[in-house]
């Protein structure tokens, strides 16, 4: 019902060559069909084991000179990269608690409803923890060539603690935005 959402919340006709699909999980897409790729916070979601012949497979689908955009916020070692921001959890708790007081923090928290909860607590626990630098070569590695990349940044300083056990980009590296295209497309 992607469309007729868009059309209903943007009030604008949609190209009629937008289309929207849902795949299963390993369901290669179409070769050489699609112009763009758009992948707005999904990738942190992604089993790191499948992160590769995912973006392998999107290659595969770009027509000649097709982009891959990707954006990925928060990711994981920023100050709310646990997604858990309504629950209070925004400035690296996810790094510093012990798993058990997170998980109370969540699971008993009365504002939120327990299946709402549930569900955070299982997103949490399956973020891939990727960084911003290994999201571009993962896409790199497949064949993809970087024409922009765009980060922000936490305005808060990590903890000396942190610090001392990560890099203080990677925790103050919020968002990446990219787009990306085949290498095929840059040497044509």
């Amino acid at each position: 019902d992607c469309a007729a959402v868009m059309r209903a919340a943007l009030d604008i006709d949609l190209p009629a060559s937008l289309s929207f699909r849902t795949l299963e999980p390993g369901q290669p897409l179409a070769k050489s069909q699609y112009d763009i790729v758009y992948s707005w916070s999904v990738f942190e979601h992604i089993d790191r084991r499948l992160l590769g012949p995912i973006v392998s497979n999107i290659r595969a689908s770009l027509a000649p000179g097709g982009v891959l955009f990707v954006q990925v916020a928060p990711l994981f070692y920023s100050a709310e990269g646990a997604h858990l921001g309504r629950y209070g959890f925004r400035n690296w708790e996810h790094l510093s608690l012990q798993l058990n007081q997170l998980r109370a923090g969540v699971l008993e928290a009365a504002h939120v409803p327990e299946e709402a909860r549930r569900a955070d607590w299982g997103c949490f626990e399956t973020l891939n923890k990727i960084t911003a630098d290994e999201l571009v070569a993962t896409i790199c590695g497949q064949g993809f060539k970087t024409l922009r990349r765009y980060e922000t940044h936490n305005a808060q300083e990590p903890s000396e603690h942190l610090t001392r056990i990560f890099q203080r980009e990677t925790l103050r590296t919020e968002q990446i935005v990219a787009l990306f295209t085949s290498h095929d497309a840059v040497e044509r």
